[in-house]
């Protein structure tokens, strides 16, 4: 047989092992089918809440009421959200004073540097009211978190309590088990009272905020008005006098009056500028409208 026939019949079995081999189906498998398995992975991360060991009750019930301790601080409202729920309303009445203040003036068209003076002014009050925005959001986002917390412990110590009265535990830690819950309803309701405080105050600073906005929109309106007719003509174009038709017969008049040999025979002026004065009619007479020609 041919040297080239048994080249040929090697190639061809390598071909054929590549294309049945394992790590070529894998390969061919598609990229979605891992998908499923991923999300599998992810769900498997956050187990579920379970009951606690009967033994471990006393010592567990320690733990919570710690945390409880840590969760009691954001009940409490402190001194930057009382101070912003001090200044609201002052805050409030001066900028309904000033946004009366601001209309007025504009409507008075006022010079370009006190309508820049007072966008100034409501962007510093905007950005301030901004900073106590971000301030309460934060206490929120907190006061959210430890809602959760709390939810989850109130799940897995309902389910301890349970299997605790299957299991004949002593009276004892079963009244353990019902005053750890008991104080986690106490702590969920003062945290979802604070909780929706800090959301209502939240909602009235941001109704400050864009009151602010409003007459920062309006500042905005005037000035685009002021440029405009910044770069509107209200008066006639120097031109405009000579694009009449009697201005055009005048010079046709001039014109003939010019050329006259009398003209040239009496002024040696007026022959000098005459081709020039020629010159100057012809490229008039050709920019005229072509309803004057």
């Amino acid at each position: 047989m041919p040297r080239h026939y048994e080249i040929a019949r090697v190639v061809t079995c390598l071909a054929a092992l590549v294309i049945t081999s394992p790590v070529h189906a894998a390969g061919t498998k598609p990229a979605s089918s891992t998908a499923p398995l991923a999300v599998e992975q992810k769900t498997q991360l956050i187990p579920a809440p379970t009951a606690i060991p009967v033994p471990e009750i006393v010592k567990r019930a320690e733990e919570v009421t710690k945390r409880l301790t840590e969760f009691h601080q954001l009940a409490e409202r402190g001194s930057a959200i009382d101070e912003i729920d001090t200044r609201l309303p002052e805050l409030r009445a001066q900028i309904t004073e000033d946004l009366d203040a601001t209309i007025e003036s504009l409507k008075r068209e006022p010079a370009r540097t006190a309508v820049d003076r007072m966008a100034h002014a409501w962007r510093v009050t905007r950005l301030e009211l901004a900073g106590r925005v971000d301030v309460l959001t934060k206490r929120a986002t907190q006061l959210e978190s430890a809602l959760d917390q709390l939810a989850n412990l109130r799940t897995r110590w309902t389910l301890t309590r349970t299997e605790a009265r299957a299991s004949l535990a002593p009276p004892a830690v079963l009244q353990r088990a019902d005053a750890v819950l008991s104080d986690i309803d106490a702590m969920r309701a003062l945290l979802q009272a604070q909780r929706g405080a800090i959301l209502v105050l939240q909602d009235q600073v941001g109704q400050e905020m864009a009151r602010c906005q409003d007459a920062l929109a309006r500042i905005e309106r005037f000035q685009e008005v002021t440029l405009t007719r910044t770069f509107t003509r209200d008066t006639s174009a120097v031109w405009d006098p000579y694009r009449s038709e009697d201005y055009f017969e005048g010079l046709s008049e001039s014109a003939t009056i010019c050329t006259l040999p009398s003209c040239s025979t009496t002024s040696p002026v007026i022959s000098t500028f005459l081709p020039t004065c020629s010159i100057s009619l012809a490229f008039l007479f050709a920019a005229r409208p072509p309803a004057m020609r």
